[in-house]
């Protein structure tokens, strides 16, 4: 093999390395690759190293058996003949049957050309190759072939050998080991030449305690000439004689005198022969460590009542020396967790101490390791024993279940619960485990008494439920108290939220499912809590106006500052003011929580008169203490029934009468006034005054109220009145209602929804009549919201009526509210006497009834006759009489006759009440008859005397009494009639005689 001797191709080959080639790169290189130290080191175990030589075939097998011990590193090595550097071709390595990993496998070897990372190649062809099989060596037997596949260029050679080099720890009979594994494939040639290398052992050597020490060496295609001194080592010549193949020699020498404490090295040469390779040098040293010691470490593993895990430790120095001070260490799972401090300790002395406890991952298991001499600052005998492991199964996964909040509002999560409206309460449930949960229930209690239970969902860890508890109602009382007493309403509440409350879900901690909280319920008084009282309940013929005159919105802002109202008030001619209510509306009274001092007066025909209050109606926003602009606002009620009594101009004015600072607006006052007339209908009124100051429509300045809870409610009590309804009529008054549109209002009668927006007068005048309500706003910018709508569909007659004024956002304050039935007339008769005299033929009386009513009076009722208070006689009426028709009847059977001085002549219809009628005060009629008296008006004047006179000079001369001008009786009126009318004129005693059959 190594007798082709080309020194042409020798030198082309060395110049191609030197031009493409690095030292490096496992390339080409004629003169071969320096033999390096690949691993070094100390093992308490040994080295193994074998080799299958050369049989001179292309294919070749052998096994190994490496000793039992933990394998640290291990090389295949085997080498290919090219027959040139110009030859190529395929080979395939396995190892235990491997032929996919490591790099083994087909491998195409190219001489000059290759470029394989695990190849050196040099001289005329040689390919001396490397595998890394550490985690593929078994203890026992282990199989390695070597086979040539085929050429791609030239006649390929043979195998010169194949080499396994094994590091183990332990084993059967482990020995304390120093070595070196120096490889790579030294061409030793005559060509460039490369006559002699050397390999360096580098690192400091105890060679007081080597036993033992020996040099391993892999030769090819050595020594022809025999050379016995082409090796030394320390400059030691070593007998190569027995390297005499001429292929593939693995030999080893004896070098245990030979070894120096540091610059160990082995030289070689080809001694005669032309070309050599020097593949291989591997170094052991058996030595007898010196006494050390040696720590160690015993370790125990409890979990504590927390389910954190506790180690403890005790560290023993094993060894045959002191130990000195070191540390000791905890890791889990490879990271280091704690740091403690260990004394020094002499042999068998040991030291003990606990870590930090520390929490366990459910369901985990753990790798915890606790190392003595973790810093490595104490030399010992055995570095590899400082460590013990222990697997810590941590608690199983399980769910745990807490209260993470608990939140009471109203409506919107960042507003206070509110006393005596419908609150909500959030309760946050989380997973705060490491399982899931199933589906669980979650009860809230206030003041440790159960107020409900709500179900919450399976969760995962760390995810989180709210449920929401509705319809938590607490009471409190209204901030402001009569007369006008302020004090911030409120109570703190404890809540409590129990998770899993029934005990489904297993737990990691049964023990943390409450959590309880201090929530703090305030009063609101923006919600509707003054319900409109009613005042004056009254069945006349009449009708409600409502006005505020030209009133506007102002300012009180100092004491002394005034403010004056007009109202012309203009009623019928017949009416009379059967009640009459002024109304001073205000709002932003200043200071905080006070009520405005006002003195009113109302100016008349007659003069200026102070009013006394009759009723003072405040309200307050109240909410939480710390609120700002707590503002009172209200209602003042004078009662000026005596100053209103007709039409007329009337001068209301308002005086802020208060200390220094006090202020206060006002909106136009308003006046309610009822007027009787019995022209009008016959109506029932009700009149309902107060005050209420709402913002609903879930104003977030308002406290988040709804349209429902903010509803004024104004009670009507029921009427007696059975007749007919004809029309109802209903009025309100808001003081700053309907500013704005936009559905922030609406009106309700019995739960009927009347509109929406229905307030006019806010900044225009508004006048409007319906039936008997008549309502008035004559001012601009009065900041007075009025409404009067027919309600006759919604009325509930023989029942108790209610009217609400809803506010969706507008600010109002409800104030008054009128309702006004009017009932129907029914067609009734009327029955009345409209003229008696007396018939001159027989004396008798007779009469004109006429029905003046609407309605028929039926037959068979009696007209009665009365003389002087005496009922002497009554005619029966036969027939129908429709409304206008008249009825001529006398009393017939009855002969009267005068009786001086006169006689009262009353005649009455319907004398036996049989017909209902309209006016059952207007049936009778009475006549004064005198004698003397002719024309009917119950005494003698001149006026008669001149009748009679003329009635003497025209006997036709027409006289309303004509049997009164004969006062003698004689069946004539003649002058001395007239002389004796004439003296009774002059003499009221003077007697005068009629009779019943004088002149007709």
């Amino acid at each position: 093999m190594k007798k082709i001797d080309m020194v042409a191709i020798g030198t082309i080959a060395m110049v191609a390395c030197l031009l493409f080639c690095t030292p490096v790169l496992a390339d080409y290189n004629f003169d071969g690759f320096s033999v390096e130290t690949r691993d070094s080191g100390i093992v308490n175990g040994g080295v193994f190293v074998d080799a299958i030589p050369c049989d001179w075939s292309k294919t070749l097998t052998g096994s190994f058996n490496v000793p039992n011990g933990d394998i640290t590193w291990a090389r295949l090595y085997t080498g290919v003949f090219g027959g040139t550097e110009k030859h190529q071709g395929w080979v395939n390595v396995t190892f235990n049957d491997v032929y996919n990993s490591n790099g083994l496998g087909p491998i195409h070897l190219q001489g000059e050309l290759d470029t394989n990372a695990n190849v050196w190649c040099s001289g005329h062809g040689k390919h001396w190759m490397y595998y890394d099989v550490t985690d593929l060596v078994n203890n026992g037997v282990n199989t390695a072939t070597t086979a040539l596949i085929n050429a791609t260029a030239g006649t390929f050679g043979l195998v010169y050998g194949i080499v396994l080099v094994v590091v183990y720890e332990d084993g059967d009979d482990p020995k304390n080991i120093q070595y070196w594994i120096n490889d790579g494939s030294d061409g030793l040639n005559y060509v460039t030449p490369n006559n002699d290398g050397t390999t360096y052992f580098n690192g400091a050597v105890d060679t007081g305690s080597v036993t033992e020490a020996g040099l391993t060496m892999v030769h090819l295609t050595a020594y022809d000439p025999l050379c016995a001194n082409c090796l030394q080592f320390n400059g030691n010549v070593l007998d190569t004689s027995i390297v005499d193949t001429n292929d593939f020699e693995l030999n080893t020498w004896n070098v245990t005198g030979n070894v120096t404490p540091s610059g160990n090295d082995a030289w070689y040469s080809r001694g005669e022969d032309g070309y050599v390779n020097v593949c291989n040098a591997i170094l052991t040293l058996v030595s007898e460590p010196e006494e050390l010691p040696d720590l160690v470490v015993e370790k125990s593993v409890e979990f504590n009542e927390d389910g954190k895990f506790v180690v403890s430790y005790t560290v023993t120095n094993i060894g045959g020396s002191e130990a000195g001070e070191s540390t000791t260490c905890k890791y889990v799972d490879g990271e280091l967790q704690e740091t403690q401090d260990c004394p020094a300790l002499v042999p068998d002395e040991s030291h003990s101490g606990t870590f930090m406890p520390e929490s366990c991952p459910c369901g985990a298991t753990l790798n915890v390791t606790v190392c003595a001499d973790n810093d490595d600052v104490v030399d010992e005998s055995d570095e590899n024993n400082n460590c013990e492991v222990n697997f810590v199964d941590c608690p199983p996964c399980k769910p745990d279940l807490i209260v993470t909040d608990i939140n009471a509002y109203h409506y919107n999560t960042i507003s206070p619960a509110w006393f005596n409206l419908g609150n909500e309460i959030d309760v946050t449930v989380k997973n705060n485990g490491t399982a899931s949960a199933g589906a669980s229930n979650v009860c809230l209690y206030i003041e440790d008494l159960l107020f409900g239970k709500l179900p919450v969902p399976g969760l995962d860890p760390g995810d989180e439920h709210t449920v929401t508890f509705s319809g938590w109602k607490p009471s409190g009382d209204d901030c402001l108290q009569l007369p006008c007493v302020f004090d911030w309403s409120y109570q703190n509440y404890s809540l409590k939220g129990v998770a899993d409350c029934d005990g489904d879900v297993a737990e990691s901690n049964e023990t943390n499912n409450e959590t309880t909280v201090v929530e703090r319920v305030c009063y609101n008084g923006y919600m509707a809590d003054e319900p409109l009282e009613n005042v004056a309940q009254g069945t006349i013929h009449g009708h409600i106006i409502f006005t505020t005159g030209d009133g506007s919105y102002g300012a009180l802002n100092s004491p002394g500052v005034t403010r004056a109202t007009n109202y012309d008030i203009t009623l019928p001619a017949s009416a009379t003011v059967e009640r009459a209510q002024l109304n001073v509306y205000y709002t932003w009274t200043s200071p905080d929580h006070a009520c405005p001092d006002m003195e009113v007066s109302i100016t008349n025909a007659t003069g200026t008169y102070d009013l006394s209050l009759e009723n003072a109606y405040n309200d307050i926003k109240c909410t939480c203490p710390g609120a700002m602009y707590v503002k009172s606002w209200g209602n003042y009620v004078f009662d000026i029934t005596d100053y209103v009594t007709g039409s007329g101009t009337y001068t209301v004015t308002v005086e802020n009468v208060g200390s220094t600072g006090h202020k206060f607006k006002l909106a136009a006052p308003g006046i309610v006034l009822v007027y009787e007339d019995e022209s009008a209908p016959l109506i029932d009124y009700w009149i309902n005054k107060g005050a209420d100051l709402l913002i609903g429509g879930r104003r977030a300045d308002g406290g988040y109220l709804s349209l429902e809870e903010c509803i004024n409610n104004a009670t009507f009590p029921a009427s007696t009145t059975t007749k007919e309804v004809a029309t109802v009529t209903l009025g309100v008054v808001a003081p700053w209602g309907g500013d704005t549109t936009g559905s922030i209002n609406v009106l309700y009668f019995n739960g009927a929804e009347l509109g929406w927006d229905v307030y006019n007068g806010y900044s225009s005048p508004y006048d409007e009549t319906i039936d008997s309500i008549t309502m008035s706003v004559g001012g601009v910018d009065a900041e007075v919201g009025v409404a009067v709508t027919d309600v006759t569909a919604q009325y509930l007659k023989g029942s108790a009526n209610v009217v609400g004024q809803g506010d969706n956002g507008d600010c109002m304050m409800p104030a008054n509210a009128f309702l006004v039935v009017a009932y129907e007339v029914p067609p009734e008769a009327d029955l009345e006497i409209s003229e008696i005299w007396k018939c001159v033929e027989n004396c008798t009386i007779c009469y004109n009834v006429t029905n003046i009513g609407s309605g028929t009076a039926p037959a068979c009722h009696n007209t009665a006759l009365y003389v002087d208070d005496v009922e002497v006689a009554h005619d029966h009426v036969p027939v129908d009489l429709a409304s206008g028709e008249s009825y001529i009847g006398c009393f017939n059977g009855y002969i009267w006759t005068y009786t001086p001085p006169s006689d009262d002549i009353t005649v009455c219809a319907d004398n036996n009440e049989a017909v209902v009628e309209l006016d059952e005060t207007n049936n009778c009629l009475t006549n004064i008859w005198m004698c003397g008296d002719v024309n009917g008006d119950g005494k003698v004047t001149m006026s008669d005397v001149r009748k009679v006179f003329n009635r003497y000079l025209d006997p036709n001369y027409p006289l309303d009494l004509s049997w009164a001008a004969d006062v003698n009786c004689d069946g004539k009126v003649s002058m001395s009639d007239v002389r004796k009318v004439f003296n009774r004129y002059l003499d009221p005693g003077y007697g005068l005689n009629c009779c019943c059959k004088g002149v007709g």
